[in-house]
């Protein structure tokens, strides 16, 4: 019994001790919101002006939802300039790169005319020089020609002169060509 006395005295001093706890903390908390209702208090803020206060940014709530819906607005209209440009932007590239490509083609081409002007220029040179050397033979042959005409002419004229102090001889030699037959009959 003793014993057990022992204990009902020893597990009610633990509640005891507990109850202490919780009151001290019940104190303390009581004492730190009445602090704070008084430093409230003291603020003196009166709830009018807090009202007042309230409508107020309600107000600069309700300008600043009508500024953001207005940025909205300018954004969207911003953004379909911008694709807007941006596809005159393309446009205008697109023409441009046309444009540069048919520079580049007419480069080109160009290129192309100069090389084949170059070409027929180096055939006409040609052309030339062969027609040139053609003149020289053709000159030349044609000297040899009047040459040869002269010294035919030469040879003609001896020939002709030749023959003139011949005039008699075919005769002759048919005479005493008959003379040599008619012996060779006689000696037979």
């Amino acid at each position: 019994m003793l014993i057990q006395a022992q204990e009902n005295f020893y597990s009610l001093s633990a509640l005891r001790e507990k109850f202490r706890g919780t009151q001290s903390l019940a104190q303390e908390r009581s004492r730190f919101l009445a602090e704070e209702a008084e430093e409230a208090r003291s603020a003196g803020r009166d709830p009018e002006l807090l009202d007042e206060e309230a409508a107020q940014l309600r107000a600069q709530e309700a300008q600043l939802r009508a500024d953001v819906a207005t940025a909205h607005n300018e954004l969207a209209s911003s953004s379909s300039a911008l694709v807007a440009a941006e596809a005159a932007l393309k446009a205008e590239e697109d023409t441009i790169a046309a444009a540069l490509r048919a520079i580049a083609d007419q480069r080109e081409g160009t290129a192309r005319q100069e090389g084949h002007i170059k070409s027929l220029a180096a055939r006409l040179e040609a052309i030339t020089e062969e027609i040139s050397r053609l003149i020289a033979a053709r000159d030349e042959a044609q000297s040899r020609v009047d040459s040869a005409q002269r010294d035919y002419a030469q040879f003609e004229l001896e020939i002709a002169n030749a023959d003139a102090g011949e005039l008699g001889l075919d005769s002759h030699y048919e005479a005493a060509k008959k003379v040599k037959h008619e012996i060779r009959r006689w000696w037979k």
